[in-house]
């Protein structure tokens, strides 16, 4: 390198720091960029599964209720009483009969081969075709002969024949079919002692038969029907989950029941039928997958205890013939595929074994990339579900390939500007070398000049122009060399004094000459720790408290920064601390938290070498703060604002050795669980504050305990 000549040196060193500096800021714009977009990608799906398994909550509640509102009312106990009655009149008259032959089309040209789903043979008559002479009436009167389709049959009003019967149902009818639609149900049943199905709604083959001995005897409205009788109370409710039924083709079906309670006894039971459209409609925001925010490829979906579907996936809903190629490729089993393929539904017959759901199903709630049931690669947020009626998974997915796309277009945009701002840099060394060294060669033949006088001998090394330029300055060189470094330790001293009285940001503004210093700091945690038992030492007087107190703020300087929390003062016996005052932090309160819990540990630790009764009372309270400089003639930092008042004042409430931390900063943490909510305190000036409390377990508490 002696050989080149200044300029070259200089040209070399610009570009090599540019770059460097390029370099380095690229790389940490792309790790912090990137981890900052993939923490919002993670929260926002996390975000969609919370809000999923909210609505599915609400949505099961509020089934539950109004369902158990309406098995109260007059009009169904009514309802029930006349269609007991007239179905029990019916019997009387009609004996048992051969079945006519408008029901036997009916079972063999409609029902039987739907329900085959692509057998070679559909299923007997026999199975299916009730024996009893009351059921095989009705249901000639109002399904055979009902003039609707299958799945349109609740239209039928009224019967042909006009008995009472006929005159009951068009009564009640109407009220019935309002009462489904508000609360969304397939079917509405209305169910003797006996077991026999005196009304039904839609007018599926279950229609007037018996639940204890006819067709359906093992169906999963038989179990719901013997579930009710055991409540033995109006407005219990029992809810038998999905499982295949046969009078909708084995399409899955659940069912919630009541006892229907006359003079004092349960004579029958009302069930409802819910079909999985409802909960597919809560679960895709009627397939607004975009605006729930899961893009073009997320989705949200329920998984049962027996680790298979509770809800449809959105690939089903979208591209059905896509999602068969899929699950077909994932090896699902071919009679699996054949089931979803004919009901057009995943639910009870897609297995979801995965990761994500297994530990959903374990009770534990996390985000991760992981493989879904169809094999691909995915990001995935699970959490355990338990509603009435139904307890399993909730998962919310989404392709990772898309789920990243941010990622990837960003790290994109920062090699695109490293790239350009190369080029610009390697321009400017260029112009700004020419321009740095042409008053530098002035300086070089000045010195020549001055460097005339014989009595001046300066070695010559090297062949560049530095060599020159020392030929003159060389003596000068060691005076400044020796003012410099006094200069430099005296500086040196004002900025770790500085840096001592105030936060780092604020003793670089005071080092750039700014002097005035007021401003409100956005998300902040602040801390408030008093330190118990210091005013007992100094009335002892067998201690040294200052030593005492010294090593005990020594110790929490030591941790402090390892969490990113700046000290701001110590007043007596208690410490001050914020995080988010200069550099703003997303997780501030789990970092304030982490810090009063070292900060426990640390007295305890400390407590138990001097054996002394100290204890610590801490409050944690995050908002936002006014922060700046006060006083001329004696400048301090401090804080204030309703932050740090509450801090304070949580803190003079804290047990010992506990936390305690407002509600602000509990609902920014991600293991709240562990903090006791406490009674709100009362302060004149601040009004009725929340708060929870967490006692922090160390030695010294344990041997106090053990005590």
């Amino acid at each position: 390198m002696t050989r080149f000549s200044i300029g070259s040196k200089l040209l070399t060193m610009l570009l090599l720091a540019g770059v460097l500096g390029v370099v380095s800021t690229a790389l940490t714009a792309h790790y912090y960029g990137g981890a900052a977009l993939q923490s919002s990608i993670f929260n926002q799906l996390k975000t969609v599964r919370e809000n999923k398994r909210t609505q599915v909550v609400d949505y099961l509640e509020g089934l539950r209720r109004n369902f158990r509102l309406l098995s109260k009312t007059p009009t169904v106990i009514n309802a029930f009483t006349a269609f007991s009655n007239a179905y029990s009149d019916i019997s009387k008259t009609v004996p048992a009969a051969e079945a006519s032959p408008e029901l036997i089309k009916f079972y063999r040209d409609n029902f039987l081969p739907k329900l085959a789903f692509g057998a070679e043979e559909p299923p007997p008559l026999e199975a299916y075709l009730p024996g009893d002479g009351v059921a095989r009436r009705l249901q000639t009167d109002y399904i055979a002969a009902n003039p609707f389709p299958y799945e349109e049959k609740e239209k039928f009003t009224e019967g042909v024949r006009g008995g009472a019967y006929d005159q009951i149902h068009a009564q009640f009818h109407p009220y019935f079919l309002e009462a489904a639609q508000d609360i969304r149900v397939d079917d509405l049943m209305l169910v003797d002692a006996q077991g026999n199905v005196v009304y039904s709604l839609a007018k599926e083959v279950d229609f007037a038969t018996n639940l204890r001995n006819g067709p359906y005897a093992h169906s999963g409205e038989a179990r719901a029907f013997e579930r009710a009788l055991e409540l033995h109370a109006q407005g219990k409710i029992a809810f038998e989950g999905f499982s295949p039924y046969a009078p909708v083709f084995l399409a899955p079906a659940a069912f919630l029941s009541a006892p229907l309670v006359v003079d004092g006894r349960v004579a029958g039971v009302i069930i409802i039928q819910i079909s999985t459209h409802e909960l597919n409609r809560v679960m895709t925001s009627d397939q607004q997958w975009v605006a729930m925010g899961l893009g073009q490829t997320g989705s949200a979906y329920l998984v049962g205890s027996d680790r298979h579907a509770r809800s449809d996936d959105r690939l089903l809903i979208e591209n059905k013939a896509a999602f068969l190629q899929s699950i077909t490729a994932a090896g699902v089993d071919r009679e699996i595929i054949r089931h979803i393929d004919e009901f057009n539904t995943m639910i009870l017959y897609q297995p979801v074994d995965t990761d994500a759901s297994r530990a959903a199903l374990r009770g534990e709630s996390g985000i991760g990339i992981n493989r879904n049931y169809r094999n691909d690669w995915v990001l995935s947020a699970w959490a355990p579900l338990s509603a009435p009626g139904m307890s399993g998974a909730i998962i919310a997915e989404i392709a990772l390939e898309e789920a990243f796309a941010p990622k990837r277009l960003f790290r994109t945009a920062v090699l695109e500007a490293a790239a350009f701002t190369t080029i610009i840099l390697t321009l400017f060394s260029f112009v700004a070398a020419g321009i740095f060294l042409r008053p530098l060669r002035s300086i070089i033949y000045g010195v020549k000049a001055f460097g005339a006088d014989d009595k001046v001998r300066i070695p010559e090394e090297g062949h560049d122009e530095f060599n020159e330029l020392a030929q003159g300055f060389n003596t000068m060189a060691e005076q400044i060399e020796l003012r410099n470094t006094r200069i430099r330790e005296k500086t040196e001293q004002y900025e770790r004094l500085l840096k001592n009285i105030y936060p780092d940001v604020v003793a670089e503004r005071l080092k750039a000459g700014q002097t005035s210093i007021a401003e409100i700091v956005r998300n902040v945690s602040v801390v408030v720790i008093n330190i118990d038992g210091v005013n007992s030492l100094v009335q002892s007087k067998r201690h040294d408290t200052v030593s005492i107190m010294n090593e005990i703020i020594d110790a929490f300087d030591d941790v402090i920064t390892g969490f990113g929390i700046e000290k701001l003062k110590t007043i007596g016996e208690s410490y001050f601390a914020a995080c988010g005052l200069s550099t703003p932090r997303l997780d501030h309160a789990a970092r304030a938290v982490a810090f009063a819990e070292e900060a426990c540990r640390i007295l305890a630790r400390l407590s138990k070498k001097w054996e002394l009764p100290l204890d610590l009372h801490i409050g944690v309270a995050s908002g936002d703060v006014e922060a700046g400089l006060i006083g001329r003639q004696r400048t301090v930092y401090d804080l204030w604002g309703t932050t740090m008042m509450v801090a304070r004042l949580i803190a003079g409430e804290a047990s010992e050795n506990s936390i305690r931390i407002t509600r602000a900063t509990h609902n920014m943490l991600g293991d709240a669980a562990r903090f006791e909510c406490m009674p709100a305190i009362l302060s004149v000036r601040l009004g009725e504050i929340e708060s929870f409390e967490f006692s922090v377990p160390t030695p010294s508490i344990l041997e106090r305990a053990h005590a």
